[in-house]
């Protein structure tokens, strides 16, 4: 069954090296995609977020824009124009970064995503404490093009 989610999915969850038990298994394709279609729906939010946006020129052109997904306690980087997903980092910031740095790495100018802010979209299920913030900001020394 094709579903939008299956590309985080695989990412997320690898096909295991051995052999998994049953309840391993389940746990897999039961709480596994739930987290995966979570992921996917945050991306989702934004994208539609990005198109609506009042954005520069420059910014419209992106072809790869860069967003951090969060679900309480795991950021993970990704992009609004493909299916790339970076799994869990240890900050919003360092999503911020593999974000902007898969942008660039896609031909994107880094002189317009360097300084990006970029959004943060939420799981917002009815048990999670909001975030407090929308957006991940540039620390302008701390960006590199090239490398990690």
């Amino acid at each position: 069954m094709n579903r939008p989610s299956d590309a985080y999915y695989a990412v997320l969850y690898p096909e295991p090296s051995s052999r998994i038990s049953e309840f391993g298994r389940w746990k897999r394709l039961t709480t596994g995609r739930n987290i995966a279609d979570a992921y996917w729906e945050a991306r989702e939010r934004a994208r539609l977020n990005w198109q609506d946006a009042t954005l520069s020129p420059q910014e419209r052109q992106l072809i790869h824009p860069p967003v951090v997904l969060w679900l309480p306690q795991v950021a993970c980087a990704a992009c609004l124009g493909c299916e790339w997903l970076h799994p869990g980092s240890a900050t919003l910031y360092a999503a911020a970064q593999l974000s902007r740095l898969h942008s660039v790495a896609n031909g994107d100018p880094a002189a317009v995503v360097q300084n990006l802010p970029i959004p943060i979209s939420e799981r917002g299920a009815e048990q999670d404490e909001p975030l407090g913030q929308d957006l991940v900001y540039a620390r302008i020394a701390g960006f590199r093009s090239e490398g990690r």
